[in-house]
């Protein structure tokens, strides 16, 4: 999670995915076990107590059990990153770098055509992009394919690549378009002048058992640049079988409860002392590609505003809680 300003976190827990973790409230009579993998949050000096949790929507509908999914392993060596490259045609020879990390780089015959391909030995994740161009400044606005045609180009080169996964959602009701836009602006006027629209983003989202999965171990997208030119590819996607296991789910109010006792995790500014709900939803969560992950655990997303003691809105608030207990229990 990526933001502008100082971010609070609440509560961290984390561990390696099996780790249990129970609730720290000493009011609580049921000591309750639950699973909830890594994520990560800022720690900062903020409130010593997190700030008071309201639901402003109404809850999401959650079976009595739900799956796990086992994340399938994956072998990253100099063959399989070659066997990638030559997708991308670059035909020079992968180094291994010291984090765990292959790269391939061709330089080409100027400096817009340099290339580079990165692939991350925990994850088989890839980045794949023209170096000097994806994020190259521009002073016009540049040529773009329409959203329609940026959908049907990305969808072809995915599958003609061999890179589209079979669970990848692909309709074009159900993409999500980014187009990086660079704003110039009159310090004098105090004004925006122009606004030049740099590229078009295809985004492919995923589901799991019906739900969204999220995470920065969740990503698939191509960019385009001018004249259809695709700038770079982003593919983050762990294949994963269901899991014959099914846990009991935790009851969005209950997890409410969780949270507002300090489970979970939560980025806040550090002048809220209420975070208003307006978003909560189940997902499952997938790691950095730099973290090997052997299990996508179902968790609880959440959303909203936060307000200040003086009843003001102090910028936004997202959070995450257990979705799933643990079949011991204990009193």
């Amino acid at each position: 999670m990526r933001h502008s300003k100082t971010l609070l976190i609440i509560s961290v827990l984390i561990g390696c995915v099996a780790l249990f973790c129970p609730p720290t409230s000493a009011q609580d009579n049921e000591k309750i076990d639950y699973l909830f993998p890594r994520i990560p949050a800022y720690r900062t000096e903020g409130p010593p107590i997190p700030p008071k949790v309201l639901l402003k929507v109404s809850p999401p509908e959650v079976p009595a059990k739900l799956y796990t999914y086992q994340v399938q392993p994956i072998r990253v060596d100099e063959a399989y990153v070659q066997r990638l490259a030559a997708a991308f045609g670059l035909q020079e020879k992968p180094q291994r770098l010291q984090d765990r990390k292959w790269e391939v780089v061709e330089a080409g015959e100027s400096s817009d055509q340099r290339r580079s391909l990165q692939i991350y030995e925990a994850s088989g994740g890839l980045s794949y992009m023209f170096d000097n161009l994806i994020f190259a400044p521009v002073g016009r606005q540049p040529t773009l394919p329409s959203d329609a045609q940026a959908h049907q180009l990305a969808v072809h080169f995915l599958k003609g690549k061999g890179l589209l996964p079979h669970d990848a959602l692909t309709e074009i009701q159900q993409i999500r378009l980014s187009k990086p836009t660079l704003t110039e602006r009159s310090a004098k006027e105090k004004k925006n002048l122009r606004e030049i629209v740099t590229g078009i983003e295809v985004r492919f989202p995923r589901a799991l058992d019906g739900y969204r999965v999220v995470g920065p171990g969740s990503k698939l997208y191509v960019a385009f640049g001018e004249g259809e030119r695709i700038l770079g590819v982003t593919r983050v996607w762990r294949e994963v079988k269901k899991s014959d296991l099914t846990l009991p789910s935790i009851r969005p109010k209950d997890a409410l409860r969780l949270l507002q006792q300090g489970a979970g995790v939560m980025d806040a500014d550090p002048a809220c002392v209420r975070a208003d709900i307006t978003r909560m939803e189940l997902v499952y969560w997938m790691d950095s590609p730099q973290v090997e992950q052997r299990v996508s655990l179902p968790v609880y997303r959440l959303e909203g505003k936060c307000v200040s003691v003086e009843g003001k809105v102090s910028g936004e608030v997202k959070a995450y809680v257990p979705a799933v207990l643990n079949k011991r229990f204990s009193k």
